[in-house]
């Protein structure tokens, strides 16, 4: 798995690359969160890709909530 760090003042984090992770996506959010609740935010483009997998791989460790918001629009 390629991890690429972003470092930006007061909110650093990384982002990891590799083909099929989101199947694995409980077990990495498990490494860095011990809650039981988590809340998925996507735009209507990526949900209807991506959206019912990851709830359902979500699902396997949490209780999961998802909002849907409208993609930005450039102006």
């Amino acid at each position: 798995m390629k991890q690429i760090e972003v470092n930006i003042p007061r909110n650093s984090y990384n982002i990891y690359i590799e083909k099929g992770l989101l199947e694995k996506l409980d077990e990495l959010i498990k490494t860095v969160y011990e809650g039981r609740k988590v809340f998925l935010i996507t735009d209507s483009n990526v949900d209807k890709i991506y959206g019912e997998k990851a709830v359902r791989v979500l699902a396997k460790g949490f209780d999961v909530r998802k909002i849907v918001i409208a993609p930005r629009r450039e102006q």
